[in-house]
């Protein structure tokens, strides 16, 4: 059910990123923060990868992610302190190929290594830019209204789900190139 509620929101962003006027480049440089957001002391995620085809059909590959996610115990296996909060984080950008790498999973305290189907990715330290209510694509899709340079490098979005298993807020981070 947790997985479902926020499919369904992820799918309701699908359909926005994929309209052909995106209302996003006009709003974004008023949600970007000025502080150095690193989620409390957040240095990896632990979870299912899966590789998205950015020439395909997105919203069936991250629909497909979601399952897969939602089958595997991973709040469990991972002893999740807060299974209401979700991290998916892109990375491996292939530009030549039109693949990105994108990881559901959950705050670890260091990598982990005895299960198989699970991956982690450790966060950049430093050089992200947080957009509140807004996703990783649609903002590197957008990156020429931006007043930064994004390094497409570990960028990440955090869910925080509700009782109820809906999402309550949605906050994107967004590495940027330093110097």
């Amino acid at each position: 059910m947790l997985v479902f509620t926020a499919l369904v929101s992820y799918l309701g962003y699908l359909l926005f990123l994929r309209a052909d006027t995106h209302p996003l480049s006009a709003q974004v440089v008023y949600q970007l923060s000025e502080e150095k957001p690193q989620p409390a002391a957040v240095n990896h995620i632990a979870g299912i990868t899966q590789t998205l085809d950015l020439t395909g059909d997105i919203d069936a590959q991250l629909t497909n992610g979601w399952k897969l996610f939602e089958y595997y115990p991973l709040a469990a296996d991972l002893n999740a302190r807060r299974p209401s909060q979700i991290y998916l984080v892109y990375h491996n950008y292939h530009k030549f190929q039109q693949r990105v790498d994108v990881t559901f999973g959950y705050p670890v305290q260091r990598p982990v290594e005895s299960a198989d189907y699970i991956q982690t990715i450790t966060l950049n330290k430093q050089g992200y830019i947080r957009l509140e209510d807004s996703y990783v694509l649609s903002t590197c899709k957008n990156a020429r209204t931006l007043p930064v340079t994004l390094a497409y490098d570990r960028d990440f979005e955090i869910y925080q789900l509700n009782r109820s298993h809906k999402v309550r807020a949605k906050t994107a981070y967004i590495s940027v190139k330093q110097g």
